[in-house]
């Protein structure tokens, strides 16, 4: 029988989830935008890393940002 997350697996997860985003913007003053993106692209790296497969073509979400990796023509 596959894992289930409890109630308190996911009350606690969210809430670390909460405090990672209000550390996001106090300490980079990042706005609500680019922490979800942020979360976003964690989480789709994370199940490509483990196996769930999905479409990462972009390095990170912000395309226009400094270091992105544009495509090439």
């Amino acid at each position: 029988m596959p894992w289930e997350p409890t109630e308190d697996f996911l009350k606690n997860g969210y809430q670390d989830v909460i405090a990672l985003v209000e550390r996001w913007q106090q300490q980079h003053g990042a706005d609500q935008h680019a922490c979800g993106m942020m979360l976003r692209t964690m989480g789709l790296s994370y199940l490509e890393h483990y196996g769930e497969g999905g479409d990462h073509s972009s390095t990170h979400p912000f395309p226009n940002h400094a270091g992105s990796n544009h495509p090439q023509a």
